[in-house]
């Protein structure tokens, strides 16, 4: 039986490459974009959630302030019993100008992720700061981008060790550099 996973975001950048990643490996994706659902009411997933079990659940966008309800849903009123991967920003990590709300936002991810490890520590729940990538929010940006299918093949390569390995991420970045 193939395995399932669900993806927020999916139709551009990161979400893309991890969707056609996890197709070509042979998993069966479902994927839910922006107004597909309500963020502020998770019960608005009830249908896809009460239909599919899923083994693995990728928030890849537009979740925002709801990470912590969603994660709750998918918990305990789906009872979904899958892992779940979280794409967050290293702007968590830094003190940059103009990106005040959205650097709020990621250190709420932060914290988000590290309750639901503690009181989930039976699956896998992870944060993955995937660096400087080439997307459309960053296009315009200077420095070295990371292709977003790199960026795919590294989350799936975490992913498949933590399972034959059975190691427990609680939070891995990665950024692109050059070599000279």
């Amino acid at each position: 039986m193939k395995k399932k996973v669900l993806i927020f975001g999916a139709r551009r950048g990161i979400g893309l490459a991890i969707f056609k990643k996890w197709e070509s490996s042979g998993w069966n994706v479902s994927t839910i974009e922006r107004g597909q659902w309500d963020p502020s009411n998770p019960e608005t997933l009830r249908e896809l959630l009460t239909k599919y079990q899923f083994d693995l659940v990728i928030i890849n966008a537009h979740v925002g302030y709801y990470l912590g309800p969603l994660l709750e849903y998918l918990m305990y009123v789906s009872k979904q019993s899958c892992d779940i991967i979280i794409l967050g920003s290293m702007a968590s990590l830094t003190q940059r100008q103009h990106y005040y709300a959205y650097q709020l936002e990621k250190k709420h991810y932060d914290e988000c992720v590290r309750q639901f490890q503690m009181q989930f520590k039976d699956r896998m729940i992870t944060l993955f700061r995937p660096g400087l990538t080439d997307t459309e929010l960053v296009r315009e940006k200077d420095g070295v981008k990371m292709d977003p299918s790199i960026v795919a093949t590294i989350i799936w390569d975490l992913y498949q060790m933590s399972k034959t390995h059975h190691i427990s991420f609680i939070s891995s970045s990665f950024t692109a550099s050059t070599h000279g």
